[in-house]
């Protein structure tokens, strides 16, 4: 656990500066050479390559390394984009909820963040005439309530 944790933070520093000249060392994670053809990570990094922050980049290669995590242990070792159903996503979302997949449940926040991730990035797919689809359309995303910060004034 302790190795998988230290690879991870060299992976989320690394993410930090994705670029276009450094996408080989990032197609040499374990993790995703594990769940994901290699012809299709390309795909994953044009997608991140795409979003302007920096710790959504991050955070959403994680988000999708989980659900094809996810989807290789539960539905099939290859992952073919094109049969991820909403049944799928449904599936994730729970056992995200429950605390399945990582043995401790995840906050309402971050499992919104997961299927947000999940979602636009189907939606890229779309674009690149992938998948015709979204299988994250009607999925039901946990309610998050908006924390207000408000200052006291003397």
């Amino acid at each position: 656990m302790e190795y998988q944790d230290s690879e991870q933070n060299k992976n989320s520093l690394k993410l930090r500066n994705i670029s276009y000249d450094n996408l080989s060392e990032f197609n040499r994670d374990p993790r995703l050479q594990k769940y994901v053809p290699r012809d299709k990570s390309l795909l994953l990094f044009k997608f991140l390559l795409g979003l302007n922050r920096v710790n959504t980049r991050r955070a959403y290669y994680f988000d999708l390394l989980d659900f094809f995590e996810f989807y290789s242990r539960f539905k099939s070792s290859k992952l073919d984009w094109q049969r991820v159903s909403l049944d799928d996503i449904n599936f994730f979302k729970e056992s995200l909820k429950r605390g399945k997949l990582k043995g401790y449940q995840l906050s309402e926040a971050t499992v919104k963040r997961k299927i947000t991730a999940l979602s636009r990035f189907f939606k890229f797919l779309i674009t690149q005439k992938i998948i015709l689809l979204n299988p994250c359309e009607h999925v039901q995303r946990p309610t998050v309530p908006l924390e207000v910060k408000t200052k006291v004034i003397n």
